[in-house]
């Protein structure tokens, strides 16, 4: 109620710019109507012109006194957005000593959208369900065989109770616009390692095509890529002679089977950043040493 009080306070002491008053009344007396109506209008003019105002300050003052009706407001959806990400399962269990965390995304698009778009993204939905159950169901065997062979080999129950097991999938919304949506699906087990795989999902909102690097960066998009890869690949290890490694970049590893420049190709994980630039994204061991992680490289745009 206090905003309220405010806001009429405001109000109430709201002056109509004489300057405004004036033209009012010039151009009412210039029109041809009766003087009865002409003074109705006049008078009405003032009062819309103070509401008018009023209602715009009455509204900067909720927004900037009032936390609910500020939050109301941040809700309100964004025009022309076609798509939005929503976590349709979230859940976390913990059997024996295995704990599982999982946030399942869904893309949705309104249902004016292309019927084409529609169907790609139900696809693409149903990609992200299986990838999830197929991850977890495969985690959960790979610890019961785990298992097993722990307790064949000598150990103990208790031993095993021990160990933490972690289980974990999650996303993160990339980039989005009114056309294009960039969204990571990253999937992990941490046990005895840690063993991780990130899905990428660059999609034309659109068309509903999933994007490719020639798409985004042109008909050369793989070897533009690969020069700008390997430049800062480069420029790292100058900064940072005795901690980086990347494999064919460095003379201790050049040319050494196995080891060789990983360059940029059709298969090549990537997605759009924030500026709306693709970002190749090399996962842990692809580029150099796991100790080094994932590595990534944002490419200029052209």
């Amino acid at each position: 109620m206090r905003d309220l009080k405010d806001a009429k306070d405001i109000y109430d002491h709201i002056v109509v710019p004489e300057e405004l008053d004036h033209r009012l009344r010039e151009a009412l007396e210039n029109t041809p109507t009766p003087q009865k109506k002409t003074a109705n209008v006049v008078k009405f003019s003032r009062w819309a012109a103070t509401a008018a105002a009023a209602l715009f300050l009455c509204f900067t003052v909720g927004l900037n006194t009032s936390e609910s009706f500020a939050m109301e407001m941040s809700e309100l959806p964004i025009i022309g957005t076609v798509a939005k990400v929503l976590t349709v399962r979230s859940y976390e269990t913990t059997t024996d000593n295995t704990t599982t965390t999982v946030e399942v995304p869904e893309v949705q698009v309104e249902e004016a959208a292309a019927k084409e778009v529609q169907n790609a993204i139900t696809d693409i939905n149903t990609q992200i369900q299986t990838l999830v159950d197929e991850f977890t169901a495969q985690k959960y065997a790979e610890i019961d065989e785990y298992k097993e062979a722990f307790l064949e080999t000598g150990g103990t129950e208790e031993e095993w109770a021990e160990r933490s097991i972690d289980i974990n999938v999650n996303y993160e919304v990339k980039h989005q616009s009114e056309t294009t949506l960039s969204l990571l699906v990253d999937a992990w087990i941490s046990w005895f390692n840690f063993q991780e795989e990130r899905h990428f999902y660059n999609i034309d909102l659109v068309t509903g095509k999933e994007l490719t690097l020639v798409d985004l960066l042109g008909e050369d998009a793989y070897e533009y890529a690969a020069d700008q890869v390997y430049a800062q690949m480069q420029e790292r290890i100058a900064e940072d002679p005795e901690g980086l490694i990347y494999w064919g970049i460095n003379d201790s590893t050049d040319g050494i089977d196995g080891f060789d420049f990983i360059g940029v190709s059709e298969e090549t994980p990537f997605y759009i950043n924030s500026a709306g630039n693709v970002v190749i994204s090399y996962n842990k061991y692809d580029a150099g040493p796991g100790y080094m992680g994932v590595q990534e490289f944002e490419i200029p745009a052209r």
